[in-house]
Formats: C-alpha cells, structure tokens, sequence
C-alpha cells in the first residue's frame, strides 16, 4: 500500500513539472529529471511491491496457521465439550440412582417400620446408651408407652445399667436368645436380642419378645399327657399279657368246671364226695372271677352294660364293707343323688366301691379313722366344667371316697393306677386294685383322680356320665337244664375239652358227633348238613376259626343254628357273631347250665 502511494505522488510530480517547464532544454532536462525519478520511484515501487507481496504472503501463512489454530481449537472444544455433555450426563445418572436409592431406603425403611408395627411380638430397640429409641405397638400394648426412657429403667426399676445385663454382650456382636418372666403382667417369654451396626459405626440392640405363657402351659399339659399316656401304654400291655393268660387258663377252667359238674351229677348220692366237688367248683368260679377282674382291667372283657341306679349299688357294697371292714374305721355315707344312673356293669360299680374302700381301710389300719363314701349331681358346664378339661361338657355322677389315712407319699401320685405298683409288703398287696378302678371308669367313659395329704388323708373322685332313663331290668337265669335229643356236632382243637364237652352234652340228653379240627368238621358236614341239628365251636382254632368255620357251615346250609364258644379276651362280640348269622355266644370256661340255655335259645327259635 505505501509503494503505490509514492507512484501516484510521482505522476503527480511529473504532470507539474511539464506545465512549468519554459523551454524545451528546461523541458528536457525536467524530463529526464522526472524520468529518473520516476524509474527510482519505479524501483522503489518494485521493492515495494516484491516486499508487499512477501508482507502478503507471510499475512497469509499468519492467516493460515491461524486458521489451523481455529481449527484445532474448535476441534478441541468439540471434544471437551462432548465429555463435558457425557460428564454432565453420568452426573445427572448418577444422580437419579441415588435419589432411586434413596427413596427404595426410605421405602424399605417404611415397610420395616410397618412390619414391626404390625407385629404380634413385642420388638424394641436401644442405642448403646440403653436408650429405648423403638417401641412397637405389640409391645406398648403390654407394658404401655415407654420409648425414649432407658430400658433398665423400665424393666428393672433401676438407675443405673444392670451388673449382669445382656445389653453389653449384645452390643459387642452377640446373639443372645432367653426366656424372662414378667412381674408386670405375670408372663414368660422368648427374648431374641441381635446386634445392629449403626452406618456411624456405633451399636444398636434390636430385641423381639414373644408371649410364650399359652406355650409353656401347653408344655406342662404335654407332660402330664405323656406321663398319662405312658400309663395307658403300660395297661395296654398288661391287658395283651392278660388275654393271652387268660386265654390259658379258661380252659384248664372250663376243663376243671365241666368234669366236677359231670362228677356231682354222676355222684348224687355220694354226699361226701359231693360236697367235695362242689368246693372244687366253687374255686374254679372263683378263679373265673379272678381272670374276668383282670380281663376288666384290660378293658377287652365283655360285659353287659345298662342302666345302673349307683345309689342301690353302693348300698349293697356299704353293707358288705360294714361286715368286712374292722370296727376302728367308721363308715360314713353321703348319697346326694339317689336317683342318679350311668351307663355300667353293676358289679364293675361294687368292683369300684370294695376296691377303693378296702385302700382306704388299709390306709388306716393302725390307728384306725373314718371312711366316707358320697354320692353327687354334677354338671359341668362353663367354670365348673373348665377344672375339668379332660372330660366332655354334660351331667355327671361322682362318687367320693375320702379316709382319713396316712395319705400318700409325695412323688407318687402318678405311679398309684400304674398295674402291679404297691407300696406295700410282699404278700400283703398285688399293686392290681387302683389298676383295676382305673380301668373299669376308663371303659364307662368318666375319670377317677385323687387328692392327697401325708397325714391327713386321701380323696378319690370318680365320675362317670349320668344317663337320663334306665335300661330294662336283667330278670335272673333260670337255673332250669332243658334236656332234648337232638344231635349236635361239637368242635374244638383241645382234646381234653372235646371229651369233657361231648360227656357234658350227652348228660343234658343230646348226641354227639366230636371233632377236634374245624377242617374235618367242615368235611364231616359237608358230607351230612342235614343229619345235624346245632353245631357249637370254639373261636381259637388252627387252620380255621370258629367265626370262619362258621361262614362255611351257612354257606352250605343257611339254617343250621351255630353257637361259638369263646373267652372274654377273644375279639367277637354279639353283634359281630349275628352279623355272620351266628346264633349264641359262650362264654368260657363253659358252665353246664349256661350251655344248656343257650343250646335251648338256639334250637328253640322259631
């Protein structure tokens, strides 16, 4: 720009000096003069343009790297600004998650907070300082609102932290679990205490505490269920044992009762020999009583229950025990329901009465005493019948039997019903007589207990369901022996019965074809069904029993009349044996009069 200045000035110059020049040498020499200076000015011109182009082209390069520079300036704010927005992005994720975070913490806080209050168990927690900074709603409802106080304070009344506190263990990292009692409302629980580590690193307790009072009854029930229980198993047993014993000795029995009824009726005239086989006979009823009280204390025996009116019975008892009992205990009765019946074997009710009143005379044999016997209405309904939680609601009868004794050791009050336990000498007891009690109320459905004080005395209860109308009188048996001549077929796999039973029924009149196999029997039958009238057998039998001897026989001959002989242990009963068609049921050992009524109910059934 500066060159192309000073040429114009130059022009200008040259155009000034031709207007002045007066003569043509002037002229020339201003001529050559402007020409040099313009030919200077030319040069002057030419290194100025030679340096204007170099100032533009060096312009150029400047503009150039500045270009680059640009460039790579907005490249990089590109790029920073690309992981500014990628920053800013994870910065704004990384925000979200923690607000979502937050809010699932304080969600979850919510729902524990929710869960603990609407816990049945009492939950609190406490800060190392023993400071109650959680209650929930269980546990104020139990000992009332107490959060923020200190937990000795409350629990124990104290001021200070208790010497043997679990608190301190808890906080160091333990687990502690425990059963406390409360004085306050009289309960026991289950206490779980676990450590919590605060984010500020300091300890927490969080404590649970579970009612455990219904539990622990339940506990206490469950023991004297299974020590009732174990008792039923040990007479179970006994009755198992009993029935196979019994089983035994009804035959030797029966074998025994039937020859000494053959002898008497052959021997009729011989009064000595006589009188002696009627002794005979009157040890075997007797050992047949002695077999049926075990059987009753197994509860398998069959007896005939009905309408029993308990004052009449205990009447007939209570004036046996005044002549049997000796003059130092006195009697005393109470009878508060005269008219009060349950469902019972009579005799198993006098079983009772003589069973508990002669413990009760020997309970006062040294110094003698009173015996009471009471009778009394019941009726257990509401309170009443909740001191009675193992009987059913309804009336009952209960009869009492209290002496004024020694009463009974303490510790074995549960052992007394167990069979063959006695705390008497050997040879003065068998341990059978409360066993034999327990067993026969346990089949009428009632309950017996006792209440006992050393030195004063014992007082047994026993109830049993009162019924509201009574059964039909029983008439008694016709002593009366039906004697006929028809012919009978007579089963049983003993030898020695089948002899005594063939001799006892040809006594009576009939004939009789003897078999000691059910299988020949059957074949023997099969072969005649019409040449027999009766067929009597006994239940237990190899091969076959008399029950399925029984089915075959009417299955061939549906009329033929059948009587089975079987022992109180064995497992028929009359409505099993009518059920196959069966006429009568025996009981053994078989008395000749008992068999020959009912050969006659039989065969003389229209």
């Amino acid at each position: 720009m500066a060159d192309r200045s000073c040429f114009e000035q130059m022009q200008q110059r040259v155009g000034v000096l031709e207007e002045e020049a007066p003569a043509p040498k002037k002229a020339d020499r201003a001529l050559q003069e402007s020409t040099r200076r313009l030919e200077l000015a030319y040069d002057q011109a030419i290194i100025y343009a030679q340096q204007l182009k170099e100032e533009i082209t060096e312009r150029k390069r400047a503009e150039e790297r500045l270009q680059e520079a640009r460039d790579a300036l907005e490249v990089e704010v590109q790029e920073r600004t690309a992981e500014l927005s990628r920053a800013n992005a994870l910065l704004k994720r990384e925000i979200a998650e923690r607000r979502e975070a937050e809010e699932a913490l304080r969600i979850e806080k919510d729902n524990l907070v929710n869960m603990l209050n609407a816990m049945e168990d009492g939950v609190y927690i406490i800060n190392d300082q023993c400071d109650m900074e959680y209650v929930n709603p269980a546990l104020m409802k139990e000992f009332g609102p107490f959060q923020g106080k200190k937990c000795y304070d409350y629990f124990h009344s104290r001021r200070e932290t208790c010497p043997w506190c679990r608190n301190q263990d808890v906080f160091a990292g333990k687990h502690v679990r425990w059963e406390w009692y409360s004085s306050k409302n009289q309960k026991t629980y289950d206490v779980i205490d676990t450590p919590v580590k605060r984010s500020d690193g300091s300890s927490s307790k969080l404590e649970i505490l579970r009612d455990i009072t219904a539990r622990k009854q339940m506990e206490q029930e469950k023991e004297m269920l299974e020590a009732e229980l174990q008792r039923t198993y040990k007479m179970e047993a006994l009755g198992t044992l009993a029935g196979g014993i019994a089983r035994e000795f009804y035959e030797v029995v029966g074998i025994i009762i039937g020859n000494t009824e053959l002898g008497l009726y052959e021997l009729a005239r011989e009064r000595s020999a006589q009188r002696n086989l009627e002794e005979v006979l009157k040890a075997c009823m007797r050992a047949e009583d002695v077999v049926a009280q075990i059987l009753t204390f197994s509860r398998r025996g069959e007896h005939k229950k009905g309408a029993v009116l308990v004052s009449s019975v205990l009447q007939e008892a209570i004036s046996l025990l005044r002549a049997t009992l000796p003059p130092t205990v006195e009697i005393r009765e109470k009878i508060e329901s005269p008219s009060g019946r349950v469902m019972a074997d009579p005799t198993q009710i006098h079983q009772v009465l003589i069973n508990l009143s002669i413990n009760a005379a020997w309970a006062m044999r040294k110094g003698g005493g009173i015996l009471e016997v009471s009778l009394e209405d019941l009726d257990l309904h509401g309170d009443v019948a909740d001191q009675y939680p193992h009987l059913d609601a309804g009336p009952y009868v209960r009869l009492t039997v209290s002496d004024t004794g020694h009463g009974i050791e303490p510790g074995i009050e549960e052992r007394i019903f167990d069979p063959y336990f006695t705390t008497k000498k050997p040879g003065e007891g068998t341990g059978m007589g409360l066993a034999l009690v327990y067993g026969i109320v346990e089949s009428c459905g009632g309950m017996i207990t006792v209440e006992s004080q050393v030195g004063k005395g014992s007082r047994f209860h026993v109830f049993l369901p009162k019924i509201e109308r009574m059964g039909r009188p029983t008439t008694a048996a016709s002593n009366h022996i039906s004697m006929d001549h028809e012919r009978i077929l007579f089963v049983d796999n003993d030898q020695a019965m089948v002899d005594m039973g063939k001799h006892m029924l040809k006594s009576l009149g009939y004939r009789v074809v003897a078999k000691t196999s059910s299988i020949e029997a059957l074949e023997a039958f099969r072969a005649e069904p019409e040449a027999f009238d009766l067929v009597i057998s006994d239940q237990i039998m190899p091969h076959m029993t008399g029950d399925m001897l029984a089915k075959e026989l009417l299955h061939i001959r549906p009329d033929i009349p059948v009587i089975l002989c079987a022992t109180r242990s064995e497992q028929i009963t009359e409505e099993q044996a009518k059920a196959i068609g069966i006429g009568g049921l025996v009981a053994k050992p078989t008395v000749t009069r008992v068999m020959a009524e009912a050969i006659r109910n039989v065969l003389d059934q229209d």
